[in-house]
């Protein structure tokens, strides 16, 4: 009873309400009575009672709960034996009333309804087996293998009234039955599913279908006792082939690289594949969807890693240390002691807080420029000296700065500055021996230069300008050829690009400097890094093309010796042979030809996409670089080896590895050792050479090309001839120099990447000359090896030009070696180099010391008829080719004749048109000289005249 608002009981003592009960909940899906595990489950009952209406209630509401992980077949008694009596009845006799005309014309209700209650009923088992729980139920049920052998045995695949049906029996196969299913060679064929789904993979249209069937037959023949039933022709690996190049559909494109990859998996198989025409195309297929995914996995990421930059303007003015005038000195001498001394201390040096002078130095400057005056004017002692600087200076001060060695300084003073005049317009007539101070325009030069000339008295005079070499000419003609010595007012014109200060190496560096060469390089101004950088993960279908790949290139070797081992540090990838340098495969194992032609066919697949390989994306870029790192760089020859240990090395090296680290039982010399012994893989290294820019030459990699090129020096120089080393360091050192030479760079960056600096470039230079001077002057040794030498020579000279590195082959005489070389040898082509390297030689910094160079007195003071003679058949050699190119040249025109006829001469005049074929020059320098004009010169000479 409800009790009245206003009650006359205290609230502790009213009666309490009971709570509400809930009420039940009524709606449809949720009744109890078909939810609850009991065996008089409505859902259970309804399934099984044969009326076709509740029998559509039950479905209809499976249906639903299937999608629910929670929802377990064994939960409810009876249910797994009821979805089974439709499909059951479908496969035994529903099929054979479906007809086309079902399909043009309603079918019976009747039937229309049953065949629908078989699809919902496989629906729901196919739904339920994705949990495992109920999958585990379903695969020890006695009704679930019967009825998937059935179906695909009695079924087809290609009619659309069992397309349906079909898909889901292939899903649930997949699901339950796949992986435990045995499949022997005497299985009959109602018991075997590998016809029908070999069929559907083959010949069906319907997409869902195909990737169901691929992942079916995965599954199944992934079991190693089903792997006898796998065949080379088989009709599945060619269907998954042939879909394998639609990239859009992923699906499809996973389920036939899982079918191929459990294909090849198979070891007889694989070799199979390896003999199959579309091999290529399938590699070219498979690395195409490497990179394809590769695009999608990775952004573009440019990073600033500039240090800190300090400038210093690019025009400077050059100052010197300042040195009494006469005028100041007779003004000094006259004064007494100690005004003299305040007074030289002014005019010698300033106030600078951070400078400082020893007190030697500050004395004997002193001592210098009055000692010769004591007899007339007394010298103040050293410590009066000393004392008078507080005098000058006041925040001057004299100390002692302790230490291993004490400095005794003054700290507070520096020496004065005086500008240097520019020395471009200094007179440098007489040898340089013009007194005459500098001029301040070269219309002023010019003017002092005729009154030298106007002092000549003889009608004809050579040029006294510095080491002009000019011959004697007449005094009208020397008025212009002066001109030629003489600068411009305008300094060189600067490139828009150039900037208006100079880089420091450091904050502490000193700018400007008297020798640049000893400079440091310093760091770039903008310094930005552009690399890819990884996304997401690799995906599983990049991962399963790339295991493709991997087995299919690990079968084209013959035998488990021969091909690359599996260890820990390259995760089943190809690794490194490392004992073996060569390997001899065709006699690991006696194989047969058609497996050997496989390994043939499989190799030169693989060296046709190994340029589709070269940047791959950064998360795929260990595995894709380790198995691909092996393949033999020569195209055209496909050796049955892997990648020789001379590649891997200089990989190391060329990374920055010490040698230590790459062979850590090894020493230094040992190291090298073995790496000379090893064959010169020259296309390899001359093409990691030329990659290198000058920066990197300059920077991280000046360390691996100073240490390469003292060894080959040291291998080329100790190694007996008969040693293979010597060949292969000289060979090296030819790589080395055509490819560092010609990058463009001056003389001291020469001497720091391949002399380590300019303090050490003289040892290592002077191992080089005399490396070449002894081999070609040992006539013990083989010709090839003294050709070698020569050579390195050429390469050298022609590629350093007029640079300063070239003065160490003037050091250190080569003319008697050269002699020797020319007189000993029989070969024309090998005696023709010599002379056109002697012919380099002298043209070194002809126009400008000339008199220093040796090659040129010797030349003209030698009086070896035979060498000579063998000279002469090389000039004589060079202008039958220049006659050659006039005589070859086909229209007789005026103007076709003088131009061509020009051109070519002075092209076949070239230093490398003489030289071998196998030499190169690096650079043409000597494109549009005659470098045999110290050789002509002689031959014209009256005193050659007898030869």
């Amino acid at each position: 009873m409800r009790l009245p608002q206003n009650t006359y009981y205290r609230n502790s003592f009213a009666p309490q309400q009971q709570p509400a009960r809930p009420a039940a909940d009524i709606r449809d899906d949720y009744e109890r009575w078909y939810t609850e595990g009991v065996p008089s489950n409505r859902m259970s009952l309804s399934l099984r009672s044969g009326i076709l209406s509740e029998v559509g209630w039950a479905l209809d509401r499976l249906c639903r709960l299937c999608y629910n992980e929670s929802f377990l077949l064994t939960s409810i008694p009876g249910l797994i034996d009821g979805l089974f009596d439709w499909p059951e009845w479908y496969i035994a006799e529903g099929y054979r009333h479906s007809s086309d005309e079902n399909f043009l014309f309603s079918p019976p209700h009747d039937y229309s309804r049953k065949r629908r209650y078989a699809l919902e009923s496989l629906f729901v088992l196919r739904n339920v087996a994705l949990y495992e729980p109920n999958a585990l139920e379903l695969a020890n049920h006695s009704h679930t293998l019967p009825l998937i052998l059935t179906a695909l045995s009695t079924l087809q695949h290609d009619r659309d009234e069992d397309s349906e049906f079909m898909l889901n029996i292939i899903d649930l196969y997949h699901i339950v039955a796949a992986a435990k299913i045995v499949i022997l060679p005497t299985t009959l064929p109602a018991y075997n599913p590998l016809h029908s789904l070999t069929k559907t993979v083959s010949q069906s249209s319907n997409r869902s279908m195909i990737i169901a069937a691929f992942t079916a037959l995965t599954v199944t023949l992934s079991n190693p006792v089903n792997t006898t039933n796998i065949s080379a022709d088989s009709p599945t690996l060619a269907a998954s082939i042939r879909y394998l190049p639609l990239f859009a559909d992923k699906p499809l494109v996973d389920a036939c690289l899982n079918y191929i990859y459990v294909h090849i998996s198979s070891m007889a198989m694989a070799k199979a594949f390896l003999l199959r025409s579309d091999l290529p195309a399938v590699l070219r297929i498979l690395v195409t969807l490497l990179l394809d995914e590769q695009e999608k996995l990775e952004e573009k990421v440019v990073q600033d890693i500039s240090g800190t930059i300090h400038t210093v303007p690019a025009v400077t003015l050059l100052t010197r240390d300042h040195i009494l005038t006469k005028e100041e000195l007779d003004e000094l001498l006259g004064k007494p002691e100690p005004q003299r001394c305040y007074d030289w201390m002014k005019a010698m040096f300033v106030a600078k807080p951070d400078g400082e002078v020893t007190q030697v130095d500050f004395w004997n400057l002193y001592k210098d420029v009055f000692s010769p005056h004591a007899e007339q004017y007394p010298l103040l002692v050293a410590s009066d000296v000393i004392k008078n600087v507080n005098a000058v200076f006041p925040e001057a001060q004299a100390m002692v700065l302790q230490g291993p060695v004490q400095r005794f300084i003054v700290r507070g003073v520096d020496r004065r500055k005086d500008a240097v005049a520019n020395e471009r317009f200094k007179c440098q007539w007489n040898r340089s021996e013009c007194s005459v101070s500098v001029f301040s325009t070269p219309g002023e030069l010019y003017e002092h230069l005729l009154g030298h000339l106007t002092a000549i008295e003889l009608s004809e005079s050579p040029c006294l300008w510095s080491t002009c070499l000019r011959d004697p000419m007449p005094k009208s003609s020397l008025r212009s050829h002066v001109l030629t010595h003489l600068s411009s007012h305008q300094p060189p014109t600067k490139h828009p690009s150039q900037s208006d200060t100079i880089t420091l190496p450091s904050n502490d560096s000193s700018y400007p400097i008297e020798n640049p060469t000893i400079r440091l390089p310093p760091p770039p101004r903008s310094t930005t890094i552009a690399f890819q950088r990884p996304l997401v993960d690799p995906p599983s279908i990049a991962l399963t093309a790339l295991l493709c790949l991997r087995i299919l290139f690990r079968t084209s070797f013959a035998s488990a010796d021969a091909a690359p081992r599996v260890d820990a540090d390259h995760f089943g990838f190809p690794g490194v042979v490392e004992e073996q340098d060569d390997q001899d495969f065709d006699g690991a194992n006696e194989i047969g030809e058609t497996e050997r032609e496989g390994e043939r066919r499989g190799r030169q697949a693989f060296v046709s996409v190994q340029k589709l390989l070269e940047e791959p994306n950064a998360a795929l870029s260990s595995a894709i670089t380790i198995t691909f790192h092996f393949i033999p760089m020569d195209s055209g020859h496909f050796s049955n080896q892997v990648t020789s240990k001379y590649i891997v090395i200089y990989t190391k090296l060329l990374e920055g590895l010490p040698p230590h680290q790459i062979a850590p039982h090894e020493d230094r010399n040992q190291f090298f050792t073995n790496l000379f012994n090893l064959d010169v893989k020259s296309e390899y290294l001359r093409g990691e050479l030329n990659r290198l820019s000058k920066e990197s030459c300059l920077g991280s990699h000046k360390p691996f090309l100073n240490m390469l090129f003292r060894e080959c020096l040291m291998q080329a120089r100790d190694a007996p001839h008969a040693d293979i080393r010597k060949a292969h360091a000289l060979e090296t050192l030819s790589i080395i120099l055509r490819s560092i030479l010609s990058k463009n760079l001056s003389g001291w960056e020469v001497m720091e990447i391949l002399g380590g600096g300019v303090g050490q470039s003289d040892d290592v230079f002077m191992i080089l000359t005399n490396l070449v001077e002894d081999g070609m002057q040992d006539e013990t040794a083989p010709l090839s090896i003294r050709h070698q030498g020569l050579q390195i020579a050429l390469i050298y000279m022609c590629s350093i030009g007029q640079l300063s590195p070239g003065a160490y082959f003037l050091r250190c005489d080569l003319f008697s070696s050269i002699t020797t070389f020319i007189k000993s040898c029989d070969k024309e082509r090998f005696v023709s180099e010599a002379a056109l390297l002697l012919a380099i030689l002298a043209n070194f910094h002809k126009s400008d010391a000339g008199k220093l160079n040796p090659y040129l007195k010797c030349i003209r003071s030698t009086q070896d008829a035979e060498l000579m003679r063998k000279i002469c058949w090389a000039v004589n050699k060079e202008l039958m080719s220049s006659i050659q190119s006039y005589m070859d040249i086909p229209d007789d025109s005026f103007k076709s004749i003088f131009t061509t006829t020009l051109g070519s001469m002075f092209a076949s005049l070239r230093s490398d048109r003489t030289l071998s074929t196998t030499l190169e020059p690096s650079r043409e320098l000597f494109k549009n000289q005659w470098v045999w004009t110290p050789v002509t010169n002689h031959l014209a000479d009256e005193n050659a005249s007898d030869l």
